[in-house]
């Protein structure tokens, strides 16, 4: 008994990210960083950890994506589920690396479930939240009706198995 074996071109090729890609459902949309998406949202939160500075060092997307967003006129804001960390230290964190945030755009978990005091006139379906974590931070902004973009740096992220299905994905900011 003969088996034939047959490789046939996928109908989207996003080259080396596919086996990441394919790890996630369907309802998981792929982007190549947030400005494919940026014209959907009013605000956009920043994990303070790992999507605008990394290791210590300012991501170049992030630098240059900051800058982008606040001249389309987008709300920004950064927000640590780090609890240990104050608003204040966040902020000399983010100023060190010329992010430039005021400790008001500095949010803390807590600061989550009052969006709607923080940004008045921005419904949550148009408020962004960019995460780099799945568990603790894609989950804490799907439990306050967010739509979640999770930042993937290590290619071989298995975490996806969780069940846990961010909005978007992408391996830039």
């Amino acid at each position: 008994m003969a088996f034939r074996v047959e490789f046939r071109p996928r109908n989207i090729d996003f080259g080396p990210t596919n086996s990441l890609f394919n790890g996630y459902q369907a309802d998981t949309e792929k982007i190549n960083g947030i400005l494919d998406i940026a014209d959907k949202f009013d605000v956009v939160l920043f994990s303070a950890e790992n999507t605008l500075i990394k290791d210590g060092f300012t991501l170049p997307s992030g630098a240059v994506v900051v800058p982008q967003l606040r001249q389309m006129g987008k709300k920004l804001a950064v927000f640590s589920v780090d609890e240990r960390c104050s608003r204040e230290e966040t902020t000399a964190k983010m100023n060190h690396h010329g992010l430039s945030f005021t400790p008001e755009r500095i949010l803390q978990r807590s600061d989550l479930a009052k969006l709607d005091e923080k940004f008045p006139l921005a419904s949550r379906r148009r408020i962004l939240m960019v995460c780099s974590d799945l568990v603790s931070e894609v989950t804490l902004g799907q439990s306050h009706q967010l739509t979640t973009l999770l930042v993937v740096f290590d290619h071989q992220d298995k975490t996806q198995a969780l069940g846990i299905e961010p909005d978007f994905i992408s391996f830039s900011v």
